[in-house]
């Protein structure tokens, strides 16, 4: 059998480096197509000063559709690159989290697997988190995979994800 490690590669720190630069730069370019629209508007315009924080909250609501498109592409590539392997649920828990602008609904899980390739005992760890207003889809994700059910797992070298629809919070996508 042999220790139980934790499945993380190399790439997940640079990957958390990216999305915090990436995220100040879109909604920093969110902000600047903001200014030159204003800047092409009529000055005596009563819509020029809202384009500012206009802009801004479309980058900050647009953001999480840009992770969803870098969660996607990364299930398709480790479904072509990887290798698919069950796995089997550990712990799991969901949790309602308190938050300024109301409270998000959180799901974890630990998953056991045997990794294809060194054949050793790993363990992988995934959070998802949801908006108060899919309290259901967490709850589903949540019954969906009780303790020792099997997890479609997606395995490439020392990374791994979860075959499944929903979107990992943005650390765990890598």
């Amino acid at each position: 059998m042999g220790n139980k490690t934790t499945l993380i590669g190399f790439m997940t720190l640079p990957w958390r480096a990216a999305v915090v630069i990436g995220a100040a730069v879109f909604v920093t370019s969110m902000l600047r197509a903001g200014l030159a629209l204003m800047d092409r508007m009529d000055p005596s315009s009563m819509l020029a000063p809202l384009l500012i924080p206009a802009s801004l909250m479309l980058g900050i609501l647009l953001w999480p559709l840009v992770l969803e498109l870098a969660w996607i592409a990364r299930r398709e590539f480790l479904r072509r690159a990887g290798t698919a392997v069950d796995g089997s649920v550990v712990s799991r828990s969901i949790r309602r989290l308190r938050r300024a602008t109301g409270y998000r609904y959180e799901v974890k899980f630990e998953v056991a697997l045997r990794h294809p390739r060194t054949d050793a005992d790993q363990r992988l760890a995934k959070t998802f988190v949801f908006p108060r207003f899919f309290e259901k889809r967490a709850q589903s994700l949540h019954d969906r995979f009780p303790e020792g059910a099997r997890v479609p797992l997606l395995v490439r070298a020392n990374y791994g994800a979860f075959d499944v629809y929903e979107r990992p919070v943005w650390v765990d996508i890598w």
